[in-house]
Parts: C-alpha cells; structure tokens; sequence
C-alpha cells in the first residue's frame, strides 16, 4: 500500500509501517500545496491512504469522488502516537478499509478514520 504523510505529521511513522511504501508530502515536493491541490496530487500519484493530523480536512473537501483513503490523527505529538501505534497499525491490517477498524470515532466517510490519542 502507499500511503502519504501530510507536512503536519510525525516522519518517524513511517518506521511503524514497514510493510508499505510510506512518503512524506515534502520528499513528494508537494508541502506548499492547497488540500484540494495535495489530494489531487496523491490520486494522480496513485497514493492509497492519506494520513494528516488536519482535523477539518474531511469537512472541508469533497470526499465522495475520491480514490484516496484517509486517516485523521488527532495529534502530531510523536509520543503519543508511537505509545498507541497500535491504533494506527489497525488501520492498515485485514481488515481494510476500515470497516473493522477499532477506533473511537469514524468521520462518517466510507474510507476514513479518526484516530483518538489519549
């Protein structure tokens, strides 16, 4: 699976994932770009889940034409996430597009997921 990290999001993630092809939007050269303009680049680039730490991104775009998967995080604080790095590691199991997925709280949008660090 490949999954994009937005600008907002922890680097070190990426070594909780290891069975998949994890970029950053800044190794991508896309770190300036509108939502609107880094969702469509992800798509063309063929990304398959988008994680941010952006709570109002699945408010403020349009999800129901996209391809792309996303995660919202509710912290960028490395600590936590890493501590609870079973949350994240969830989502990208069997179980697939998250319709299993233990999790607090869903955005309402088949493919998404909010994940609560507490």
């Amino acid at each position: 699976m490949r999954i994009l990290l937005d600008h907002n999001v922890p680097a070190p993630l990426r070594y909780l994932l290891p069975d998949h092809s994890v970029q950053t939007t800044f190794e991508q050269g896309w770190h300036e770009l509108t939502n609107g303009q880094l969702l469509d680049a992800a798509e063309k680039a063929e990304f398959d889940v988008f994680i941010t730490t952006d709570q109002g991104i699945s408010y403020q775009q349009n999800w129901s034409n996209r391809r792309l998967s996303m995660v919202v995080l509710s912290t960028n604080d490395w600590k936590w996430i890493r501590l609870a790095h079973e949350k994240v590691i969830c989502c990208f199991g069997r179980d697939w597009p998250l319709t299993n997925c233990k999790r607090r709280d869903t955005c309402g949008l088949n493919r998404s997921a909010r994940l609560i660090f507490d």
